[in-house]
Protein backbone atom coordinates (compact mmCIF):
# COMPACT_ATOMS: atom_id res chain seq x y z
CA UNK A 1 0.00 0.00 0.00
CA UNK A 2 1.24 3.52 -0.91
CA UNK A 3 -0.11 7.14 0.61
CA UNK A 4 -0.07 8.74 -2.81
CA UNK A 5 -1.32 12.79 -1.87
CA UNK A 6 -3.64 11.48 1.07
CA UNK A 7 -4.75 7.97 -0.24
CA UNK A 8 -4.10 4.51 -0.19
CA UNK A 9 -2.61 3.30 -3.74
CA UNK A 10 -2.12 -0.50 -3.88
CA UNK A 11 -0.91 -2.28 -7.16
CA UNK A 12 -3.65 -3.83 -9.39
CA UNK A 13 -5.03 -7.17 -8.34
CA UNK A 14 -5.01 -8.15 -12.18
CA UNK A 15 -1.73 -7.40 -13.73
CA UNK A 16 -1.68 -5.29 -16.66
CA UNK A 17 0.02 -6.50 -20.01
CA UNK A 18 4.26 -6.30 -18.84
CA UNK A 19 6.03 -4.57 -21.60
CA UNK A 20 9.77 -5.23 -22.34
CA UNK A 21 10.78 -2.38 -21.33
CA UNK A 22 12.76 -0.63 -18.53
CA UNK A 23 11.60 2.39 -16.40
CA UNK A 24 14.36 4.10 -15.20
CA UNK A 25 13.98 6.93 -12.81
CA UNK A 26 16.42 10.03 -12.24
CA UNK A 27 15.76 13.47 -10.05
CA UNK A 28 16.87 15.70 -12.44
CA UNK A 29 16.41 18.87 -9.46
CA UNK A 30 17.78 19.47 -6.20
CA UNK A 31 14.96 18.93 -3.47
CA UNK A 32 16.72 18.69 -0.07
CA UNK A 33 15.61 15.52 2.27
CA UNK A 34 14.87 12.49 0.70
CA UNK A 35 11.74 11.53 0.82
CA UNK A 36 10.77 9.53 -1.82
CA UNK A 37 7.46 11.10 -2.64
CA UNK A 38 7.69 11.79 -6.57
CA UNK A 39 9.80 8.08 -6.77
CA UNK A 40 6.54 6.81 -5.04
CA UNK A 41 3.91 8.74 -7.22
CA UNK A 42 5.75 7.57 -10.24
CA UNK A 43 5.82 4.10 -9.51
CA UNK A 44 2.18 3.97 -8.29
CA UNK A 45 1.30 5.59 -11.78
CA UNK A 46 3.56 3.49 -13.73
CA UNK A 47 2.87 0.20 -12.31
CA UNK A 48 -0.91 1.03 -12.32
CA UNK A 49 -1.68 1.67 -16.15
CA UNK A 50 -3.93 -0.84 -17.30
CA UNK A 51 -2.60 -0.37 -20.88
CA UNK A 52 0.88 -1.68 -19.82
CA UNK A 53 3.20 -1.77 -17.22
CA UNK A 54 7.01 -1.71 -17.76
CA UNK A 55 9.21 -5.34 -17.21
CA UNK A 56 11.06 -3.56 -14.50
CA UNK A 57 11.55 -0.06 -12.61
CA UNK A 58 15.12 1.26 -12.10
CA UNK A 59 15.20 3.89 -9.45
CA UNK A 60 18.91 5.80 -9.41
CA UNK A 61 20.20 8.33 -7.13
CA UNK A 62 23.57 9.91 -5.89
CA UNK A 63 24.88 8.23 -3.28
CA UNK A 64 25.28 10.74 -1.00
CA UNK A 65 21.20 11.24 -1.40
CA UNK A 66 20.05 8.08 -1.01
CA UNK A 67 22.26 5.89 0.70
CA UNK A 68 20.88 6.18 4.01
CA UNK A 69 17.01 6.69 2.91
CA UNK A 70 15.35 3.72 3.21
CA UNK A 71 13.67 3.13 0.15
CA UNK A 72 9.78 2.42 0.53
CA UNK A 73 9.08 -1.14 2.35
CA UNK A 74 5.64 -1.48 -0.38
CA UNK A 75 7.94 -1.75 -3.34
CA UNK A 76 9.03 -5.79 -2.42
CA UNK A 77 5.22 -6.11 -3.33
CA UNK A 78 5.30 -4.56 -7.06
CA UNK A 79 4.36 -7.00 -9.82
CA UNK A 80 7.28 -6.42 -11.17
CA UNK A 81 11.49 -6.14 -9.95
CA UNK A 82 12.31 -1.74 -8.75
CA UNK A 83 15.62 -1.60 -7.69
CA UNK A 84 16.90 1.53 -6.00
CA UNK A 85 20.67 2.12 -6.83
CA UNK A 86 23.03 4.43 -5.60
CA UNK A 87 25.90 5.85 -7.64
CA UNK A 88 28.94 8.17 -7.44
CA UNK A 89 27.04 10.35 -9.55
CA UNK A 90 25.25 14.21 -8.53
CA UNK A 91 24.91 15.43 -12.09
CA UNK A 92 20.98 14.21 -13.76
CA UNK A 93 22.58 13.67 -16.73
CA UNK A 94 25.49 11.56 -15.77
CA UNK A 95 23.08 9.31 -13.76
CA UNK A 96 20.60 8.71 -16.38
CA UNK A 97 23.86 7.22 -18.39
CA UNK A 98 24.18 4.93 -15.10
CA UNK A 99 20.81 3.92 -14.97
CA UNK A 100 20.50 3.01 -18.36
CA UNK A 101 23.75 0.93 -17.95
CA UNK A 102 22.06 -0.93 -14.94
CA UNK A 103 18.98 -1.73 -17.50
CA UNK A 104 18.40 -5.09 -18.47
CA UNK A 105 15.81 -4.15 -21.44
CA UNK A 106 17.01 -3.26 -25.49
CA UNK A 107 14.15 -0.33 -25.16
CA UNK A 108 14.60 2.05 -21.72
CA UNK A 109 11.73 4.54 -21.07
CA UNK A 110 14.42 7.45 -19.07
CA UNK A 111 12.19 9.78 -16.85
CA UNK A 112 12.90 12.06 -14.69
CA UNK A 113 11.25 11.84 -10.96
CA UNK A 114 8.69 14.62 -11.16
CA UNK A 115 7.14 13.38 -14.31
CA UNK A 116 4.76 11.10 -14.86
CA UNK A 117 2.86 9.77 -18.39
CA UNK A 118 -1.04 9.73 -18.78
CA UNK A 119 -2.33 6.16 -18.84
CA UNK A 120 -1.64 4.65 -22.35
CA UNK A 121 1.95 6.60 -22.15
CA UNK A 122 4.35 3.98 -22.46
CA UNK A 123 1.92 1.66 -24.37
CA UNK A 124 1.73 3.65 -27.24
CA UNK A 125 5.67 5.13 -27.14
CA UNK A 126 6.30 1.44 -27.04
CA UNK A 127 4.30 0.30 -29.98
CA UNK A 128 5.68 3.12 -32.36
CA UNK A 129 9.20 2.04 -31.14
CA UNK A 130 8.11 -1.26 -31.88
CA UNK A 131 6.77 -0.58 -35.06
CA UNK A 132 9.84 1.22 -36.66
CA UNK A 133 12.80 -0.75 -35.54
CA UNK A 134 14.63 2.40 -37.46
CA UNK A 135 13.62 4.78 -34.69
CA UNK A 136 16.61 5.17 -31.80
CA UNK A 137 14.95 7.74 -29.54
CA UNK A 138 11.26 8.79 -29.02
CA UNK A 139 10.18 12.22 -27.58
CA UNK A 140 6.65 12.50 -26.61
CA UNK A 141 4.23 15.72 -25.65
CA UNK A 142 4.99 17.10 -22.50
CA UNK A 143 2.56 19.16 -20.30
CA UNK A 144 1.75 20.74 -17.13
CA UNK A 145 -0.69 18.66 -15.03
CA UNK A 146 -3.39 21.14 -15.32
CA UNK A 147 -3.00 21.90 -18.70
CA UNK A 148 -6.32 21.28 -19.71
CA UNK A 149 -8.00 23.33 -16.77
CA UNK A 150 -5.71 25.64 -15.41
CA UNK A 151 -4.96 28.85 -17.35
CA UNK A 152 -1.55 29.22 -16.40
CA UNK A 153 -0.46 26.17 -16.58
CA UNK A 154 -2.13 25.33 -20.28
CA UNK A 155 -0.10 28.66 -21.23
CA UNK A 156 3.04 28.03 -19.58
CA UNK A 157 2.74 24.55 -21.08
CA UNK A 158 2.66 25.66 -24.85
CA UNK A 159 5.85 28.22 -23.90
CA UNK A 160 7.85 25.48 -21.54
CA UNK A 161 7.54 22.92 -23.94
CA UNK A 162 5.84 23.53 -27.13
CA UNK A 163 8.88 23.89 -29.15
CA UNK A 164 9.32 20.24 -29.64
CA UNK A 165 6.31 19.97 -31.18
CA UNK A 166 6.85 22.68 -34.39
CA UNK A 167 9.13 22.76 -36.83
CA UNK A 168 12.09 25.60 -36.80
CA UNK A 169 10.73 29.40 -38.30
CA UNK A 170 12.36 28.01 -41.59
CA UNK A 171 10.19 25.49 -41.54
CA UNK A 172 12.86 22.46 -40.97
CA UNK A 173 10.92 19.92 -38.58
CA UNK A 174 14.27 18.89 -35.87
CA UNK A 175 12.96 16.46 -33.69
CA UNK A 176 14.38 16.47 -30.07
CA UNK A 177 15.97 14.28 -27.96
CA UNK A 178 13.78 12.94 -25.25
CA UNK A 179 14.51 15.60 -22.35
CA UNK A 180 12.27 15.26 -19.33
CA UNK A 181 11.24 11.47 -20.50
CA UNK A 182 11.19 9.36 -23.23
CA UNK A 183 12.12 5.96 -24.82
CA UNK A 184 15.53 4.74 -26.34
CA UNK A 185 17.17 2.15 -27.76
CA UNK A 186 19.50 0.99 -24.89
CA UNK A 187 22.47 0.30 -27.23
CA UNK A 188 22.33 3.76 -28.77
CA UNK A 189 21.68 5.20 -25.07
CA UNK A 190 25.19 3.72 -23.96
CA UNK A 191 26.74 4.60 -27.64
CA UNK A 192 25.82 8.27 -26.58
CA UNK A 193 26.18 9.10 -23.01
CA UNK A 194 25.02 12.55 -21.32
CA UNK A 195 28.61 14.62 -21.60
CA UNK A 196 29.96 15.91 -18.32
CA UNK A 197 28.71 19.63 -17.99
CA UNK A 198 27.10 21.53 -14.58
CA UNK A 199 24.34 22.22 -16.38
CA UNK A 200 21.70 19.25 -17.46
CA UNK A 201 20.13 21.89 -20.39
CA UNK A 202 23.73 22.22 -22.18
CA UNK A 203 24.37 18.52 -21.69
CA UNK A 204 21.12 17.61 -23.36
CA UNK A 205 21.96 19.90 -26.15
CA UNK A 206 25.60 18.68 -26.58
CA UNK A 207 23.83 15.32 -26.61
CA UNK A 208 21.58 16.00 -29.20
CA UNK A 209 23.90 17.58 -31.41
CA UNK A 210 26.25 14.39 -31.17
CA UNK A 211 23.34 12.34 -32.02
CA UNK A 212 21.89 14.11 -34.68
CA UNK A 213 25.18 14.52 -36.15
CA UNK A 214 25.14 10.64 -36.66
CA UNK A 215 22.37 10.50 -38.24
CA UNK A 216 20.19 8.53 -35.77
CA UNK A 217 16.15 8.67 -36.30
CA UNK A 218 14.67 10.90 -33.53
CA UNK A 219 10.73 10.69 -33.26
CA UNK A 220 7.85 12.57 -31.31
CA UNK A 221 4.93 10.95 -30.47
CA UNK A 222 2.68 13.69 -29.83
CA UNK A 223 -0.30 11.81 -28.66
CA UNK A 224 1.40 10.69 -25.81
CA UNK A 225 1.77 12.85 -23.13
CA UNK A 226 4.05 13.11 -20.36
CA UNK A 227 2.87 14.98 -17.53
CA UNK A 228 5.45 17.47 -15.83
CA UNK A 229 5.21 18.28 -12.51
CA UNK A 230 4.31 22.26 -11.80
CA UNK A 231 6.17 23.90 -9.12
CA UNK A 232 5.22 26.71 -9.28
CA UNK A 233 6.47 29.99 -10.58
CA UNK A 234 9.95 29.59 -8.68
CA UNK A 235 10.26 26.86 -10.82
CA UNK A 236 9.85 28.86 -14.10
CA UNK A 237 11.69 31.47 -12.93
CA UNK A 238 14.45 28.58 -12.55
CA UNK A 239 14.08 27.43 -16.00
CA UNK A 240 13.81 30.68 -18.04
CA UNK A 241 17.19 31.30 -16.30
CA UNK A 242 19.04 28.01 -17.36
CA UNK A 243 17.44 28.16 -21.17
CA UNK A 244 19.07 32.29 -21.10
CA UNK A 245 22.28 30.50 -19.54
CA UNK A 246 22.21 27.56 -22.41
CA UNK A 247 21.77 29.69 -25.10
CA UNK A 248 25.01 32.06 -24.41
CA UNK A 249 27.10 28.90 -24.11
CA UNK A 250 25.73 27.57 -27.28
CA UNK A 251 25.69 30.41 -28.97
CA UNK A 252 28.86 31.56 -28.22
CA UNK A 253 30.50 27.62 -28.95
CA UNK A 254 29.30 28.64 -32.74
CA UNK A 255 32.05 31.28 -32.95
CA UNK A 256 34.32 31.99 -29.88
CA UNK A 257 36.41 34.43 -31.11
CA UNK A 258 33.41 36.64 -32.48
CA UNK A 259 31.28 36.28 -29.95
CA UNK A 260 34.39 37.45 -26.97
CA UNK A 261 34.87 40.43 -29.42
CA UNK A 262 30.94 41.56 -28.32
CA UNK A 263 30.66 43.61 -25.60
CA UNK A 264 27.83 42.14 -22.48
CA UNK A 265 24.89 44.22 -23.38
CA UNK A 266 25.29 42.76 -27.22
CA UNK A 267 26.08 39.29 -25.94
CA UNK A 268 22.33 39.25 -23.91
CA UNK A 269 20.25 41.22 -26.48
CA UNK A 270 21.21 38.10 -28.93
CA UNK A 271 20.48 35.98 -26.49
CA UNK A 272 17.11 37.74 -25.93
CA UNK A 273 16.25 38.10 -29.35
CA UNK A 274 16.78 34.10 -30.18
CA UNK A 275 14.34 33.33 -27.06
CA UNK A 276 12.06 35.84 -28.51
CA UNK A 277 12.43 34.08 -32.09
CA UNK A 278 11.07 31.00 -30.82
CA UNK A 279 8.60 31.81 -28.93
CA UNK A 280 7.59 33.63 -31.60
CA UNK A 281 7.18 30.27 -33.80
CA UNK A 282 5.71 28.46 -31.15
CA UNK A 283 3.04 30.86 -30.65
CA UNK A 284 2.35 31.26 -34.29
CA UNK A 285 2.10 27.84 -35.04
CA UNK A 286 0.31 26.44 -32.15
CA UNK A 287 -0.83 28.45 -29.72
CA UNK A 288 -4.21 28.83 -31.75
CA UNK A 289 -4.54 25.01 -31.51
CA UNK A 290 -4.08 24.96 -27.62
CA UNK A 291 -5.16 28.05 -26.47
CA UNK A 292 -8.95 29.59 -25.20
CA UNK A 293 -9.64 33.10 -25.86
CA UNK A 294 -9.11 33.82 -21.82
CA UNK A 295 -5.93 32.93 -22.14
CA UNK A 296 -4.39 35.12 -24.80
CA UNK A 297 -4.06 38.11 -22.26
CA UNK A 298 -1.34 36.33 -20.04
CA UNK A 299 0.66 35.43 -22.99
CA UNK A 300 2.51 38.78 -23.61
CA UNK A 301 3.11 39.42 -19.91
CA UNK A 302 4.17 35.17 -19.48
CA UNK A 303 6.45 36.12 -22.46
CA UNK A 304 7.97 39.43 -21.04
CA UNK A 305 8.64 37.63 -18.10
CA UNK A 306 10.16 34.65 -19.70
CA UNK A 307 12.80 36.80 -21.53
CA UNK A 308 13.73 39.16 -18.56
CA UNK A 309 14.77 36.10 -16.87
CA UNK A 310 16.75 34.57 -19.77
CA UNK A 311 18.98 37.80 -19.69
CA UNK A 312 19.48 37.27 -16.57
CA UNK A 313 20.33 33.72 -17.16
CA UNK A 314 22.67 35.32 -19.76
CA UNK A 315 24.34 37.93 -17.53
CA UNK A 316 25.46 34.73 -15.48
CA UNK A 317 27.09 32.74 -18.28
CA UNK A 318 28.76 36.16 -18.75
CA UNK A 319 30.35 36.36 -15.29
CA UNK A 320 31.20 32.90 -15.82
CA UNK A 321 29.21 31.31 -13.25
CA UNK A 322 28.98 27.42 -14.01
CA UNK A 323 24.88 27.74 -13.36
CA UNK A 324 22.59 30.18 -13.15
CA UNK A 325 21.51 32.22 -9.98
CA UNK A 326 19.84 30.23 -7.16
CA UNK A 327 19.38 27.42 -9.73
CA UNK A 328 18.27 24.12 -8.30
CA UNK A 329 18.83 21.93 -11.07
CA UNK A 330 21.63 19.45 -11.46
Amino acid sequence: MIRQDGKDVSFAAELPPVLPVSLVLVSDYEDGAKTWNDERKAVAAYLNDPHGIPAEVVIVGARADIEDAEPPSEWSNAPVPVRVEAVDETASGRMKNCAVALSNHEIVAVIETDCIGEQGWLAIMMRRMQEDPQLGMLSPRTAYPAHRTDRVQRVMTLLDRGYVEVPEADGRMIFRTPINGGLERRSLALQFPYPHHPSPFIANHLREMDIHKAGVAVGLEPSAVLLHAFHGFGFIADLRRNKGFQFWHMMRRENPDRWDRLGGASQIRKVVRQAWKLERNVIRRLGPKRLKPLDWPLVPVMVLLGLYLAAQGAADARAGAGLPRGSGYR
